[in-house]
């Protein structure tokens, strides 16, 4: 369960840093993260039952 927070993390900091993350991909990031700590890319099986990840704009 922990793949969760690392993998939502990416993305927080995706969206409350873009300047610092701009070179992380989220989905690419969390299917690297699935397959290291899962043994495989899971992002588009998880993504089915969840909204996956949209663009957000904090203004």
């Amino acid at each position: 369960m922990f793949h969760y927070f690392v993998v939502d993390a990416y993305y927080a900091g995706k969206v409350i840093f873009p300047e610092k993350f701009e070179d992380i991909d989220p989905i690419k990031k969390a299917d690297e993260i699935y397959e290291f700590m899962l043994g495989k890319k899971l992002y588009d099986e998880m993504a089915k039952d969840f909204i996956g990840f949209k663009q957000l704009s904090l203004e």
